[in-house]
């Protein structure tokens, strides 16, 4: 049996998806091919060994397990392994594969990915540069503007370079009476730190609140037409496979980070049946475009704007997307027939090939 390591939680304000996430992932892996041990990296980031059940994850009991055992993951390639801080004589476990469940900085950044590659054991999802990439919304405009995608007008803005009330006023200048606008940290995902900005009041409380989560923003025109998704799932034989189409339909147009993983009710999703062969290929490939150009490996899930006129707008690439109950990403990827216990294990492989 290959032994797998899931790891959840960490330090960006995504902790709560990461772990919604992973108690799905845990509850979809074949215990006939895998070994599964996991670890939680708590607010604080420390890192716990821990028999907690999906359902103890998603509710963030699995703190509390009074037999979660503190370990490391060890740097040295001569001596491999997980191991307890009390006792690092022997690796307490020794994985074939890791599966980062991490959202946001520290987990989709590149950051734990070079952890990984320092250790050298295999792992799910992309490598350093395509992470570091990828989760930088402005980095990400910059490439993709190289492929020649359409995209929305954007304007990016780092804290300090100049006064606040400077960068507020160039704003309102740029985008004049094109609102509403939208303004992002540019590596939060989940619609954390998000703000729709209706006109120029708004625009100074939409940019302090983009700078608490990080110190670089965008701030986006805003595009009319549907939210649509891609799933790509990466064989690891030089093949991507694109999923269908899919849609979110919810009251306020903007995918609140509530209705993306709170709310069921008021936020649907479905797969678009509407648009010909030939628009759903463009779409598919776009997105494997976007997914090449980031050199990125494994999965992501690429977003897009379908507008009223039939354009197709590059939104942003998620290269860890989320797995919950609610999410786009598994729900795509079944709905091209692969199960979600055998799109894991595709991964896996993928990883470890």
């Amino acid at each position: 049996m290959e032994k797998l390591l899931v790891i959840f939680g960490g330090l960006s304000p995504e902790h709560d998806v990461s772990c919604l996430s992973a108690a799905s992932v845990i509850e979809h892996l074949d215990l006939n091919i895998f070994e599964v041990k996991c670890v939680g990296i708590t607010r604080e980031g420390e890192w716990l060994l821990t028999e907690a059940t999906g359902k103890e994850i998603k509710s963030g009991a699995w703190k509390k397990r009074t037999n979660n055992i503190p370990v490391f993951l060890s740097t040295n390639r001569c001596r491999k392994g997980l191991y307890r801080w009390d006792d690092a004589r022997n690796p307490i476990y020794v994985p074939d594969c890791l599966l980062p469940i991490l959202h946001g900085e520290y987990g989709e950044d590149g950051s734990i990915q070079g952890l990984f590659k320092y250790a050298d054991i295999p792992y799910i999802g992309p490598e350093i540069m395509s992470s570091a990439a990828a989760i930088d919304k402005a980095i990400t405009k910059r490439l993709v503007k190289g492929l020649g995608l359409m995209q929305a007008d954007y304007l990016e803005f780092k804290y300090g370079e100049r006064h606040i009330e400077a960068q507020c006023k160039d704003i309102a200048n740029y985008f004049e009476d094109r609102y509403p606008i939208f303004v992002k940290p540019a590596n939060a995902g989940s619609s954390i730190g998000v703000s729709k900005v209706n006109d120029v009041s708004e625009i100074m409380n939409a940019v302090c609140e983009a700078y608490k989560h990080h110190d670089k923003l965008v701030v986006e025109e805003g595009i009319f037409g549907r939210e649509i998704e891609v799933a790509i799932l990466d064989r690891g034989d030089g093949e991507l496979i694109a999923s269908a189409i899919g849609q979110i339909i919810n009251d306020d147009r903007f995918y609140s980070f509530d209705e993306k993983y709170k709310d069921s009710i008021r936020t649907k999703i479905r797969i678009v049946e509407d648009l010909s062969d030939e628009q759903v290929h463009e779409i598919q490939e776009q997105a494997k475009k976007v997914f090449r150009a980031l050199e990125c490996k494994g999965l992501s899930r690429v977003d897009f704007f379908y507008t009223d006129e039939g354009e197709i707008c590059f939104n942003e690439i998620n290269t860890m997307p989320g797995f919950t109950e609610h999410s786009m990403y598994p729900k795509l990827i079944m709905d091209k027939g692969i199960r979600y216990t055998d799109m894991i294990t595709a991964l896996v492989d993928n990883a470890i090939k």
